[in-house]
């Protein structure tokens, strides 16, 4: 699966109203409806593609999560 195809799932299902959690090697980071909306009003993006690399915002900086494990719930 492509970084684009990720990208549009997650996005489908949080715009369901799903949770979305991602999983790293050292933790699971949940995004809900609420704090992708509270992201997108404030200006930020929580999630990016780069080239063909999905990456999850993290502080002041990216991470790669193309081997993460992502769950909705």
């Amino acid at each position: 699966m492509t970084a684009s195809q990720k990208l549009s799932d997650i996005e489908s299902l949080i715009g369901s109203g799903k949770t979305v959690i991602i999983y790293t090697a050292t933790r699971g980071t949940k995004i809900t409806p609420a704090t992708w909306t509270r992201w997108a009003k404030n200006g930020h993006t929580l999630l990016k593609k780069k080239g063909e690399s999905l990456y999850m915002a993290s502080g002041n900086k990216f991470v790669c999560i193309d081997h993460a494990r992502i769950v909705a719930a």
